[in-house]
Parts: structure tokens; C-alpha cells; sequence
């Protein structure tokens, strides 16, 4: 199966290949100006690969970038209030973020994998590789 095909069957499937994010993104930066869901869930992926020094440093930076300014509307307000309070009183590990996280990848899941999928934008990229999706 081309990857361009497999890309169709999960949300993992796209987010695991490099040019299926670049399309994605492609897509999401088109549709809407941006991609900061998308951008937030790699951070919170590479997050975890730091080691206990360097997570202060990362989580302050992902913090400021997308939780504190409401970058992201689909993260939940008492998530943002839990994340804010684990950095208050210096609880910083690699899984702070792994509630918000979820919740942007059902979001994803729910709404911008499925409007990327069925948009022409997708369709046209299949079709330029002579296959069809399912």
C-alpha cells in the first residue's frame, strides 16, 4: 500500500509519516492559518525524548507557545488550569502535557484528520499518484 493510501486508515498512519504531516500541515495552514494542534502534538511526542535537565527548559517553552496564550481552543480550561498549577509548584515531568495532548488528538481525530481527508486538497495528491482512497 502506498503511504499516500495508507495515510486514509489512521490519524497514527499520517502523523507517522513526514510527508503526510507536510501535507497535513500544508492543508491545515490553508484551511485555517495554521497548524498549532499539530505543531503542540509533536512537541508534547518530543518531550518526552528530553532527559530530566532539559525538561524544565522544553516544558516552559511549549507552555508559553501553546497552553498559556489559548493558542489552541480544543485544550479544556480545567487542563490548562491543571498544567498552570503543576508548573506553579515545580511538578514538571515529561507527562504534563499528556491530558491536553490527548485532547488534541481527538480533536484531530474528530475534526481537522476527517475535513483533511475528505478535501480536495487530499483527493488531488491521491489522484496525482494514479490511485484512488478508499
Amino acid at each position: 500500500t502506498p503511504p499516500h493510501l495508507k495515510w486514509a486508515e489512521t490519524l497514527h498512519h499520517l502523523l507517522s509519516d513526514s510527508d503526510g504531516v507536510e501535507l497535513f500541515k500544508e492543508y491545515l495552514d490553508k484551511e485555517s492559518g495554521g497548524c498549532p494542534e499539530v505543531d503542540f502534538w509533536f512537541a508534547c511526542e518530543g518531550l518526552r525524548q528530553k532527559d530530566a535537565l532539559q525538561l524544565p527548559s522544553v516544558i516552559k517553552v511549549i507552555y508559553k507557545k501553546f497552553v498559556r496564550p489559548d493558542k489552541i481552543k480544543c485544550i479544556d480550561k480545567p487542563t490548562r488550569q491543571d498544567i498552570s498549577d503543576k508548573i506553579n509548584r515545580k511538578e514538571q515531568d515529561s507527562t504534563i502535557f499528556d491530558t491536553a495532548q490527548a485532547e488534541v488528538e481527538v480533536y484531530m481525530k474528530n475534526v481537522t484528520y476527517p475535513a483533511f481527508l475528505n478535501s480536495d486538497f487530499y483527493v488531488q495528491y491521491v489522484q496525482n499518484y494514479g490511485d484512488s482512497p478508499k
